[in-house]
Parts: structure tokens; C-alpha cells; sequence
């Protein structure tokens, strides 16, 4: 069942397509980290070369593997021979040395090591082949419906690719999942074996970046995925298939300056505000209050063009008791121009138990005579 909540929020919006953003990357894609907002996309759905920039795939698995316990930052692997032999490239592993997990993971990301990322791969699965299998299941699991991995390293392969949307997706995956880890990719530079390197994300730093992976191949082009924070704003952005570094600055630092100078968060509901209110059958009380399970946040342009955000509730025809509190009822959906742009779940905003027998028959006879009066 669907019905309109009470409220309908009269807001300022701009369809998205009425502000024109125009790159030369071959992929583009944009986001809002807190609601998942699509703020522009370019071919965002186009199965491309990733890149160094699907070890992040690598690095949420690593990630994992040390929330769940299966390593430690302090373990230490033994360099193979495989992972001396990477080419491009290279944290400079030596084969047979011992290396800790926390080198290993500053290796990918500053260094963008590709013999780290099979180090790291050899240590946790037992082998490449073994890891890559684990990450294309967890890929499945978070969201990722346009990406394959055949390697730990992101070296070119027909069957290894990505989206531009799964980056993004991936990227915040990475921020909401394991925030502890996250400041490793604001490291500017990372000395191992005597030689220091300078992490490829030059832009670290401006307009709030502080992350997230660089890719560079012949096949792909260069491209980044960017993070950057301003105002407790939080941005994500793509881009890929570019010739230069500075081209890749210049795009990746226009693409962020549009999201921040032309988006604002609007909030419509609170968590813990009562939203609407359901009959209740067979209930201590003859209706339920409802909230949100998350704050209801979207993100709209700034400019004019006065629209109606509709928000829409979804729920079942019959509600009975009881009830426990957060137990989901529904949906809210914010509707705008006939775009459903954003899904939150629905919650009892507190527990209410079953009705005495009395109370049961007396809401059954009730019911009765409405129904009789309706005819």
C-alpha cells in the first residue's frame, strides 16, 4: 500500500540536467557519500579499465580480513617470487624478506604497488588466484554490478573491468565499513627498502581530498577516484580514460568545485521524529507512530525552479500488534518530478503489546458497524 504522509515539502529544485557539467574523461561519475545521491554521471555504467584504481577492490578485502581477525597489521609474509616479479608499478619487495602488513598496505596505496597487492593477496588467501576468487564474491555482496576481477594488482586483462559507479559504490563501502583504516590514503609519501615515494594522488589536500586511489594503464588511460569533505559535506568522484596527469587534476578538481558550489543538503526527516501515524489492529493503542530508521538527507541543486518533493509512504494494508520498536512497517520514499531519488526504511517509533480480549472483540464490532454504515 501507498499513501502520501500528511507533509509535502514545497523546496527549491533543479532537475539535475538543468545544470550542464561537460569533461573530456572517457568515465565520469559523482556522488554524495552520506545518501548515495547520483549527482552526474558520464557513461557511469560503461564496463572500463580500472586500473590501479580497482585495488581498492584489494583493499577492502585487506580491510576485512583485519576486522574479522584472519590477519593482523603486525603479521609479516614472506615475499614470493611471483609478487618480486611484478612489473609496473612497485613498493620494491625482495623476494624471500619479510614484510608486515601495515608496509604492505601503505605500499599499495602510496606506491600503488602491484607487487604488494599480490603479497598481500598471497598472505590472506594463500594465493592470487584464491584472493581473487574472494573478491569477486564480496564485490557481489556490496553492490558491485558491473565489475569483474581476474587479479589482485588491477594489471590489464580482457575479463578485468569496473565501472565508474562501482568505484564510487566501492569507495563508500571503504568510508561507511572501516573507518579506521581510512587514513591511510591521506599519506602524502611512504619510504620502504631506503626509497621514498610520493603517493599519485596530487591532489591531496585541495578542496578537502584526503583520498582515494589513482590509475594509470595504456589500456584505461589515467584516471582517479577522488574523496574529498568540506562543511561535513562529503563528495565522491570518478574519472577515467585521460592522457595526462594534469588533465587528470584539472578534471577531477572541476568535477569536486561543481558538486560543492552547486548541491546542498536538504533534511526532511529526523530520526526520532514522528513521520506519520498507522492504524493498529488488536493493539494496546489504536495507532502506531512512525520514524525513520537513518535521517531522511537528500541532496538538490541550489537554484530555482520551485517543484514539490513528495515523500511517499509504503507500508501494508493491515498492521497488527504487537509491535516492537525500530520494527520495520515500510518505506519512505522521497519523489521528486516522478524520480524516486532516495529509500529509507520505516520504523515503529515505540513498542506497543497486544490488546486485552475485550479490547479485541470491542475493535472487531467497531469495525463491524463502520462496514455496516459504509453500505
Amino acid at each position: 500500500m501507498r499513501s502520501l504522509v500528511t507533509l509535502i515539502f514545497a523546496l527549491i529544485f533543479v532537475p539535475y540536467a538543468a545544470i550542464s557539467f561537460e569533461t573530456p574523461a572517457a568515465q565520469a561519475f559523482l556522488m554524495e557519500e552520506s545518501t548515495g545521491t547520483e549527482l552526474f554521471s558520464k557513461n557511469g555504467d560503461e564496463k572500463m579499465t580500472p586500473s590501479s584504481m580497482s585495488k581498492l577492490m584489494t583493499l577492502y578485502l585487506t580491510f576485512k580480513s583485519l576486522k574479522d581477525g584472519r590477519i593482523k597489521l603486525t603479521d609479516e609474509c614472506i615475499i614470493s617470487k611471483k609478487a618480486w616479479a611484478m612489473g609496473g608499478s612497485r613498493m620494491f619487495l625482495e623476494q624471500g624478506k619479510r614484510v608486515n602488513v601495515n608496509d604492505l598496505i601503505r605500499g599499495i596505496i602510496v606506491d600503488s604497488g602491484n607487487d604488494a597487492s599480490v603479497a598481500i593477496a598471497e598472505l590472506i588467501a594463500g594465493s592470487e588466484d584464491e584472493f581473487v576468487l574472494e573478491m569477486n564474491i564480496l564485490a557481489s555482496k556490496i553492490g558491485l554490478t558491473g565489475s569483474h576481477f581476474k587479479n589482485a594488482s588491477g594489471w590489464p586483462d580482457a575479463e578485468h573491468f569496473m565501472t565508474a559507479r562501482d568505484l564510487a559504490v566501492l569507495a563508500m563501502a571503504i568510508i561507511r565499513d572501516y573507518p579506521e583504516y581510512y587514513n591511510y590514503f591521506s599519506e602524502q609519501t611512504f619510504t620502504y627498502n631506503n626509497i621514498t615515494q610520493r603517493n599519485s594522488n596530487t591532489m591531496l589536500g585541495r578542496l578537502g581530498i584526503d583520498g582515494l586511489k589513482t590509475g594509470t594503464t595504456e589500456i584505461g588511460g589515467r584516471g582517479i577516484t577522488l574523496s574529498a569533505k568540506k562543511n561535513d559535506v562529503r563528495m565522491i568522484a570518478v574519472i577515467n580514460g585521460l592522457k595526462t596527469v594534469a588533465e587528470r587534476e584539472q578534471e577531477g578538481l572541476k568535477l569536486l568545485s561543481f558538486a560543492f558550489n552547486n548541491f546542498k543538503k536538504l533534511k526532511l526527516i529526523a530520526k526520532g521524529h514522528i513521520a506519520a501515524k498507522l492504524a493498529l489492529w488488536y493493539g494496546k493503542e489504536g495507532n502506531i507512530p512512525v520514524t525513520v530508521q537513518e535521517d531522511l538527507d537528500i541532496f538538490v541543486k541550489n537554484h530555482i525552479n520551485s517543484q514539490d518533493i513528495k515523500i511517499l509512504f509504503e507500508h501494508a494494508a493491515v498492521i497488527s500488534a504487537p509491535i516492537t520498536k525500530g520494527q520495520v512497517l515500510g518505506s519512505f520514499i522521497v519523489n521528486i518530478d516522478g524520480k524516486n531519488l532516495r529509500t529509507v526504511p520505516a520504523i515503529a517509533h515505540k513498542s506497543i503489546g497486544n490488546a486485552s480480549i475485550v479490547g479485541k472483540f470491542a475493535q472487531n464490532v467497531n469495525q463491524l458497524v463502520i462496514n455496516a454504515k459504509g453500505k
